[in-house]
């Protein structure tokens, strides 16, 4: 759009700015107030959950996809697994077992109930168990499990097999192994007592003799009442360890808990790490003049991205035309500045040049770091343009930053969306400090850096 002389603020001479696109609306923006430290109401500085959802969904699609496919590899990896299952009742030991110094009842019987559950995943029984059934007993002892209930009163027994018969066949050696160790245990501890009876036995006269011979009745008799130990036996027939409910719930369990990881994961690095989500309400925050969203870099040439160049161009305008330009050669200087170290300002400025000289301006680019590398000085009063645009990087580096806001018509601060918050915070301090607060602002998307 070109401009027209009719189309121009009567103050405006014909000698400056005369090629420069003309703003819908060209107004002064009052300047904005010192402001030493960033806002205080910054709802960026503490996001809720729902915000972070908002702004991070693709997080929690991550999170949920991954956790999913971890639940898929467990419910792959024991498709065929399963388990056979057995309840042990054990006896009262009582008079039949030696070992036993006091009567087991209460929290006696419970520790023993609790011992007779390590006893039988011992290496005694698990090595008996094994040769019944020709396997290795370290895997064997990695497949079995038993364990003492919560009232002590029964062992649960757990088996685990590539197949139902398999697990089944295991549990069956293990019990057969543990009944014969145990009952091998309680006879050699009587054998023991009844020797030493015996022994005393004949140190002692005929009358006196009667009550070792009750009290060696009395053990053979619970001996050959207690056999085992073992009471009787509750089996559970083999199983699978993930039934077809499980096999469908897993995976999405799983991928829930793993979106919400994901989220409160995202929640807590944005309350450490605080981003730039919304460019405009930073602008609104710190009294600049907001002007516009330019499209990613890598679409630079389609349509919608030089709508945004122009309607970014006619803003920037918008804060020139109300005065006069400050350089003698009677060209705008915008100096564009980047708001965080991430930002290319170079890249931007080459963009609105193009939109300029679509509307038939004349424009300059000035890249700052070319003139760091070359330490050459801008020249600011050729007459052979319209427009200067120089592009900085942060002012707390790029000298050029500072130096060309105090004889620039307008500072433009450039932000990316997704940039660090607190470091764009400090270059707004940073100019505050400076008295030289940039007067509009550009945003860019997060995908263009």
């Amino acid at each position: 759009m070109r401009a027209s002389a009719a189309g121009r603020p009567p103050a405006e001479g014909a000698d400056h700015g005369r090629h420069l696109p003309t703003p819908v609306v060209a107004s002064a923006v009052p300047g904005p107030p010192s402001l030493a430290s960033p806002p205080p109401d910054d709802p960026d500085d503490n996001p809720s959950l729902l915000d972070v959802v908002v702004r991070r969904p693709r997080l929690l699609l991550i999170g949920a996809v991954l956790f999913g496919l971890l639940g898929v590899l467990y419910v792959a990896l024991n498709w065929t697994s399963y388990h056979a299952t057995a309840r042990v009742v054990l006896r009262d030991p009582w008079e039949a077992d030696s070992g036993v110094t006091d009567r087991p009842v209460g929290g006696d019987f419970q520790r023993f109930v609790r011992s007779e559950a390590r006893y039988l995943q011992t290496d005694e029984v698990l090595a008996a168990a094994a040769a019944t059934l020709g396997t290795d007993p370290e895997r064997l002892g990695l497949a079995v499990s038993a364990t003492a209930t919560a009232s002590g009163e029964f062992i649960d027994v757990t088996v685990g097999g590539n197949s139902a018969p398999q697990a089944q066949r295991r549990l069956d050696a293990v019990l057969e192994a543990y009944s014969a160790a145990r009952r091998d245990l309680v006879a050699a501890q009587a054998a023991s007592v009844l020797q030493t009876i015996d022994q005393e036995a004949k140190g002692l006269q005929v009358e006196d003799r009667t009550e070792l011979a009750r009290r060696a009745a009395d053990l053979r008799i619970a001996l050959a009442s207690y056999d085992d130990g073992v009471a009787f036996v509750e089996k559970q027939p083999g199983t699978p360890d993930t039934g077809a409910v499980g096999k469908v719930l897993i995976p999405l369990l799983a991928a829930g808990f793993g979106a919400s990881l994901s989220a409160v994961l995202a929640w807590v690095w944005a309350g450490r790490r605080r981003r730039v989500e919304d460019p405009e309400r930073l602008a609104t925050q710190w009294s600049l003049a907001f002007c516009g969203t330019l499209e990613p870099l890598q679409d630079r040439s389609s349509p919608r991205s030089r709508l945004a160049a122009d309607a970014a161009l006619l803003a920037i305008a918008a804060q020139l035309r109300h005065r006069p330009p400050r350089t003698a050669g009677g060209a705008y200087v915008v100096v564009l500045a980047a708001a965080s170290h991430t930002v290319p300002t170079g890249a931007i400025a080459g963009r609105l040049a193009e939109a300029a000289a679509g509307q038939g301006a004349r424009c300059r680019v000035i890249d700052a770091s070319e003139l760091t590398r070359t330490g050459t000085e801008p020249d600011l009063a050729r007459h052979d343009c319209d427009l200067v645009l120089f592009a900085c990087g942060i002012p707390q580096q790029d000298l050029w930053a500072l130096r060309m806001a105090g004889v620039a018509d307008t500072v433009v601060l450039v932000v990316v969306t997704g940039d660090d918050a607190d470091e764009v915070r400090r270059t707004l301090a940073f100019y505050d400090s400076a008295a030289q607060r940039p007067q509009a602002c550009i945003a860019l998307p997060r995908s263009s850096t």
